[in-house]
């Protein structure tokens, strides 16, 4: 449907023999549907990844959520570049029509008849599809929810000694790294979007330098590989460095909320058609952003202040872990001449490696 939407926006546009302006608008509606494909793909991934790790399902009901809004949002502002088609003065589009005024009229309502059953099927079946899923993960929450890492057995290695307080601090831990792999995952699909967003800022004479696009980009796959090195390695230094670029993207992005959300001249307004696809996405990678920080900020409590190293110290002999085998009763010796396994517990989402 998405598909057969951008088919019938181009015949809208061909209409006009666009300004360097009004080819942006395009680009713009082009870039619009090609995020909320790429939202909807990304989201089905997200869910194989939750029933692969078994955890994370309220996390992912809430993008469920935040996808439903974002659809409701795009199809508004669709309806208004419907409306607004050749003719806005604000926009300052300088038209020059091929055909007659009452032909060109004919053609653009005819086009514009044929995307609204398109867009209206679209609003009320991401609804439904959500809810069926949300049933769905609801279900599987009652077998993947976080109180499940209370009757994990977790021991210490060797070196350590076992104990309640010990076992309590590493679910702990668990859960804060489990919820910051996830949070990952969803800044940088939003970060992807929002790049992708300011690609055409040059030809929509928005207030925003034309690299900057290729800046954020390249700076959230490089903090992207710098939160993954230090999430796999445990590596505070990483994460501590991670926690600066985090801060000062929270700035960033206020300020830019500041920017799409208040238009320095009334009269010419380069957001009217943009603003709430623009607001939103940068509104939910500041929450998220904020939430990311948090969440990193007690991993390092974890590791740095409780002492507890995932990867170091402690494996998972909990009974049901996918990989469980005989290993799990050899002595300590037979097992340290094996192979390191890794063990993914039913809902610790980040794997407990054995000790080598």
């Amino acid at each position: 449907m998405q598909g057969c939407i951008i088919y019938y926006h181009t015949l809208v546009f061909a209409q006009c023999v666009f300004s360097l302006r009004t080819l942006g608008l395009s680009q713009v509606d082009l870039i619009y549907h090609g995020i909320l494909i790429m939202a909807f793909v990304y989201q089905v991934f997200l869910y194989m990844d939750c029933l692969r790790q078994r955890n994370l399902t309220h996390m992912y009901i809430y993008t469920g959520v935040l996808l439903v809004i974002w659809t409701g949002i795009q199809t508004i502002q669709h309806m208004m570049f419907e409306k607004v088609g050749c003719h806005n003065k604000l926009l300052h589009m300088s038209v020059i029509i091929s055909n007659t005024s009452l032909i060109f009229q004919d053609t653009v309502d005819e086009n514009v008849s044929n995307i609204k059953p398109f867009e209206y099927a679209i609003l009320v079946l991401v609804p439904i599809c959500f809810v069926v899923m949300a049933g769905c993960i609801v279900k599987l929450y009652s077998l993947f929810k976080w109180n499940h890492y209370k009757s994990h057995t977790l021991s210490p290695s060797a070196a350590g000694n076992s104990g309640d307080d010990d076992d309590t601090r590493l679910r702990t831990t668990l859960m804060a790294w489990s919820i910051l792999t996830g949070l990952l995952k969803l800044d940088f699909f939003f970060l992807f979007a929002y790049a992708a967003q300011l690609v055409p800022s040059s030809m929509m004479e928005y207030t925003v330098p034309p690299y900057e696009s290729v800046v954020v980009f390249c700076a959230s796959v490089l903090a992207f590989l710098l939160a993954t090195q230090g999430t796999r390695t445990e590596n505070i230094k990483a994460m501590w460095l991670f926690s600066l670029v985090l801060l000062g993207s929270v700035g960033y992005l206020g300020y830019r909320l500041f920017t799409f959300g208040i238009p320095r001249d009334v009269t010419r307004d380069p957001y009217l058609l943009t603003r709430y696809n623009l607001l939103f996405t940068t509104l939910t990678l500041t929450l998220l952003v904020i939430m990311t920080l948090c969440t990193c900020l007690v991993c390092i409590k974890n590791v740095s202040f409780h002492k507890v190293h995932i990867s170091d110290t402690y494996h998972c002999t909990c009974p049901t872990c996918f990989a469980v085998s005989s290993t799990l009763l050899l002595p300590q010796e037979e097992k340290q001449q094996r192979e390191p396994s890794v063990y993914h517990s039913s809902n610790c989402s980040i794997a407990s490696r054995s000790i080598k």
